[in-house]
């Protein structure tokens, strides 16, 4: 699996004719405690789309385009 870099051609797992440019990787901390662990951050990634749409996905949602 390759790394998702700013300037990547991606696509969401689950819309794979929509592919987007990535523009910004950040992290989100949480409040809820998981049960038996500790707090986590998610990876987050904007995409912009044709058009000029910017959406918000989880890291873990993308795929780069080959």
């Amino acid at each position: 699996m390759k790394r998702i870099k700013i300037g990547d051609k991606v696509y969401p797992y689950n819309m794979m004719s929509k592919v987007g440019t990535v523009t910004e990787i950040y992290t989100k901390s949480h409040d809820t405690w998981m049960v038996g662990g500790s707090m986590s951050q998610t990876l987050y990634v904007k995409v912009m789309f044709d058009g000029g749409d910017v959406v918000e996905h989880v890291y873990s949602d993308l795929l780069v385009q080959e």
